[in-house]
């Protein structure tokens, strides 16, 4: 969209000089679209380009050309997401069906600042793998302290996904963190989960506890035995059984050797001890990776 600026006249100036050239200058303000390739978003780089040309009047009627210096203030120029790192400026003739056309074509090189990511995407990521680094450093019989941890990068994590950009407004009263409703929102979850598990756990007390009152109540010569047998198809085709007894005992064999491969860990403190180099030396090799293939 365009508009031509017309206060308190419409802005336009046309200028006639000695020599017979015409200076025609106007001030209007456009938005543009500009289509983008996010594939290495948010360590991306764009090239948005604007175009003129003159709509009735062909080049034997009008001849447009950039100027030694055709746009004046892009270096002072700022942008919220994105630095200009340059632009190039191109004069070109086009062939239409009603004629040939001058057209000026301007491209600006756009790269993305990366400044609002690190501290929303790139540095909490990184607290969080720091964070659940610290369970491999504590004793694996202080349950409670590594079920801290591992809970506290877990709700890190969950906040994270779930905090939005939010715009500022003046008369915004009464904010709350995005990263606290998300907490209240998972721990009301987890606390339905929770009384769920409860629950099911209190109701099957209940009925066992009910059966066995039954089971006392009444002598088993009294009891009814409501399992009622009839023939099935395995019970008909029996000749099959040997083959099943084989294939099951061939898979305890499979199982056996196989839980004989794997080593005994007699001390389960090993594992932390190997996971406290392996975890952040696998950290710093992928970001190595993902660093040199987004920004290289």
């Amino acid at each position: 969209t365009s508009y031509l600026h017309d206060v308190t006249e419409k802005n336009k100036l046309v200028r006639l000089h000695g020599d017979g050239s015409i200076t025609y200058g106007m001030r209007f303000t456009t938005t543009l679209a500009c289509m983008m390739d996010l594939h290495y978003y948010p360590l991306d780089s764009q090239n948005c380009t604007v175009e003129i040309e003159s709509y009735g009047y062909t080049v034997t009627d009008v001849v447009m050309y950039w100027k030694d210096v055709p746009v004046v203030g892009v270096e002072e120029a700022e942008l919220p997401q994105f630095t200009i790192m340059g632009y190039e400026a191109n004069d070109r003739t086009e062939e239409l069906a009603t004629g040939v056309y001058r057209r000026l074509s301007i491209s600006f090189n756009l790269q993305r600042n990366i400044g609002y990511f690190v501290f929303q995407t790139y540095l909490p990521s990184i607290l969080i793998v720091m964070l659940s680094w610290v369970s491999f450093w504590i004793n694996h019989e202080a349950t409670s302290a590594r079920y801290a941890a591992v809970n506290y990068t877990y709700w890190g994590q969950r906040a994270k996904k779930k905090a939005k950009k939010m715009k500022e407004s003046n008369g915004q009263q009464n904010k709350q963190s995005p990263s606290i409703k998300a907490d209240g929102i998972a721990a009301n979850e987890e606390i339905i989960e929770l009384q769920d598990i409860r629950m099911q756990r209190h109701n099957s007390k209940f009925f066992s506890s009910e059966g066995s009152l039954q089971d006392l109540k009444f002598p088993p010569s009294f009891r009814i035995n409501r399992n009622y047998s009839f023939p099935t198809r395995s019970s008909i085709h029996a000749p099959r059984a040997p083959n099943r007894k084989r294939v099951i005992s061939t898979l305890k064999k499979g199982a056996s050797a196989i839980k004989g491969a794997i080593p005994t860990i007699k001390d389960v403190n090993i594992i932390d001890k190997y996971s406290r180099l392996i975890f952040p030396l696998s950290f710093v090799f992928f970001n190595t990776v993902y660093w040199c293939f987004y920004v290289l």
